[in-house]
């Protein structure tokens, strides 16, 4: 019998098929894999190292910031600190001078002043003052930031731009600011790039919705990261890894009685346009009120004014200094103070003009910086 060549084409297609099918039914060999060894839970931290030194009899005093809460400062070296404060009879205007804290000795960065002393103006806001009817107007510093190596400084010069320029009086870049809120700047240990930290403002507070990275050396270069709503976070710096430091605030702050156990913090990965986050907290030594928190130079310690709880009865509450790992490990106090000395008995510890303030670390990473009331005093951090 004969068959046509459609027939021996479909008696192939049928043994194909069985053969297909009986491979594709056939039970793959079957593999066996260790099971995953879990990740090793990392070590608690160490207790806190405590100290009972009188801070006030631990450091040195450099200097004095008079001009209270509208002046600031940054570290240009060692021993040379940069001051930003009011121009004599224009308080809307700012003007830097260098404090040299070995001979006290004060001088004007004129250079710098004849060039950009027009840009450098105060952030203008009103105040209330117990006793007194009405508010005052008043001027703050402008947001600024000098790089890490002491040679240039950013600040935002109102009408939507930032500006740099080093202290010689160099300008060295511009940038147009892309919201009207108050947006914060962050140098990168390199000096040559920086961080525009952008906030938006919702039912009361100020998240961090994006990240502009500048560069320098190439505008080109310019870059935006976005980030997932990070509500009330202050950036602090940038960690040896390159993430942005940011810590939050929390609703205990902002009540009566704004002691916290723990501080939300959240490393940032700006390595991609979509910033990954590690957030975790870090344990306090007690429970305490943040009063500050700063970065060191290398982005690797922290250093914080806390005030601790106080008894319902007894003395008032004190102001310590501590220094600490970026996760909470090697926490130690460098000393504790309540204030002044020479303070009126009764007064008001919880305002913070009666405490340190405005704390800086040193470009060598061994000491830090603060304000008590008009003074500037210098701390060890090692």
């Amino acid at each position: 019998m004969k068959h046509g060549n459609g027939g021996w084409i479909a008696l192939g297609v049928v043994l194909l098929g069985i053969s297909v099918a009986s491979w594709v039914i056939r039970p793959a060999p079957r593999v066996t894999t260790p099971p995953a060894t879990p990740a090793a839970a990392p070590p608690p931290p160490a207790e806190p190292r405590r100290s009972d030194a009188d801070l006030l009899r631990v450091v040195r005093h450099v200097g004095q910031l008079p001009d209270g809460e509208n002046a600031t400062y940054f570290w240009r070296s060692e021993r040379e600190a940069v001051l930003l404060r009011p121009a004599p009879k224009a308080p809307a205007h700012f003007r830097l001078t260098v404090l040299n804290t070995q001979s006290g000795k004060e001088q004007p960065l004129r250079s710098f002043n004849e060039a950009f002393g027009g840009l450098l103006r105060g952030h203008r806001t009103q105040v209330t003052v117990a006793g007194r009817p009405g508010a005052e107007l008043t001027y703050e510093a402008p947001v600024a930031a000098l790089s890490p190596e002491g040679r240039s400084l950013l600040w935002f010069g109102g009408r939507l731009f930032w500006h740099a320029a080093t202290l010689e009086g160099e300008a060295t870049g511009r940038w147009r600011q892309p919201s009207p809120l108050r947006n914060q700047a962050v140098w990168l240990r390199d000096g040559q790039r920086w961080a525009e930290v952008e906030t938006d403002l919702r039912e009361g507070l100020f998240y961090l919705r994006r990240v502009h990275l500048h560069d320098l050396r190439s505008p080109q270069a310019d870059r935006t990261v976005e980030t997932p709503a990070l509500e009330d976070g202050f950036a602090l710096g940038f960690t040896p890894e390159e993430k942005l430091l940011v810590r939050h605030g929390s609703a205990a702050e902002a009540r009566e009685t704004p002691e916290v156990e723990a501080v939300s913090l959240t490393q940032v990965d700006l390595s991609d346009e979509q910033g990954q986050l590690d957030r975790y907290p870090l344990r306090l030594p007690d429970p305490s009120r943040v009063v500050e928190c700063a970065l060191s130079p290398a982005g690797d310690r922290l250093a914080w004014i806390l005030e601790p709880r106080a008894p319902s009865a007894g003395p008032p509450p004190r102001f310590e200094l501590w220094t600490s790992g970026l996760r909470g490990e090697t926490m130690v106090q460098v000393g504790s103070t309540s204030g002044k000395k020479g303070e009126p008995a009764g007064a008001s510890w919880t305002d913070e003009s009666h405490g340190p303030r405005d704390l800086r670390w040193l470009p060598g990473g061994k000491q830090v910086s603060f304000r008590l009331r008009d003074d500037l005093y210098l701390a060890p951090a090692e």
